[in-house]
C-alpha cells in the first residue's frame, strides 16, 4: 500500500513516498472539472451538429433552385 506525506501549505496535495508523485486529493475539484469538461464536449457536439444542419439546408436550397430552374 502506498504511503503519502502531506504537502506543506496545501491541504489538497500529498506526495507518494515510493514514486515521489504529487497527488491532488480534492475529489470535489476533480468532479467539478469532469462536469465542466463534459459540458464543453456537449456544447462542441451541438455546434458541430448545427453546422452540419446549416450545410444540409443549403444543399436542399440549391437542389430546389436547380429543380425550379429546370421546370421553367
Amino acid at each position: 500500500m502506498n504511503e503519502y506525506i502531506k504537502v506543506k501549505d496545501n491541504q489538497d496535495l500529498v506526495r507518494d513516498i515510493k514514486s515521489s508523485a504529487l497527488l491532488n486529493t480534492d475529489t470535489l475539484a476533480l468532479k467539478a472539472y469532469k462536469q465542466k469538461k463534459n459540458k464543453e464536449l456537449q456544447l462542441e457536439n451541438v455546434f458541430k451538429e448545427h453546422e452540419e444542419l446549416k450545410k444540409d439546408i443549403n444543399d436542399i436550397k440549391d437542389l430546389l433552385k436547380e429543380l425550379l430552374g429546370r421546370n421553367r
